[in-house]
């Protein structure tokens, strides 16, 4: 249920602030959203954390309304991003910590469940999946 609401509040957010630049943003949804794969399967594989979902499970491991909400809220990203990078980093670390609050709501809610992993690791991996997004959208467009 958790996965449920994050997707519907990131869908709405998305359709109010950033629908209008989808043209321009969904090759680096894209991006973000296979980052993502590559981090969440590394992730199970190491048993390092997993998810859970009471909804389709992709793989047995990775909730099916995960990759629509990450697909959202990286084109969120990259909607506002700024396009100096000394501003992209500020604006990068400052963006990872609302998502780390996110995922720290989606661990109490019971979504998330960490073996080997702690939650401030996260605020590393979130900076580094971003940026690498940032990098590699500005590649293709």
């Amino acid at each position: 249920m958790p996965f449920l609401v994050k997707g519907i509040a990131a869908l709405l957010v998305f359709l109010l602030t950033a629908g209008h630049n989808f043209h321009r943003l969904w090759k680096g949804g894209l991006i973000g959203t296979g980052i993502m794969l590559v981090a969440d399967t590394s992730g199970h594989l190491f048993n390092l954390y997993h998810y859970k979902s009471n909804l389709y499970m992709i793989g047995g491991f990775l909730p099916f309304l995960h990759i629509p909400d990450i697909f959202l809220t990286t084109m969120l990203y990259l909607n506002w991003l700024p396009r100096p990078w000394s501003k992209r980093i500020l604006f990068t670390i400052y963006i990872s910590f609302i998502f780390l609050m996110v995922e720290s709501i989606m661990y109490q809610a019971g979504g998330i469940i960490y073996t080997n992993w702690k939650l401030w690791y996260s605020y590393f991996l979130v900076i580094t999946g971003l940026s690498l997004t940032a990098y590699l959208n500005d590649l293709v467009n």
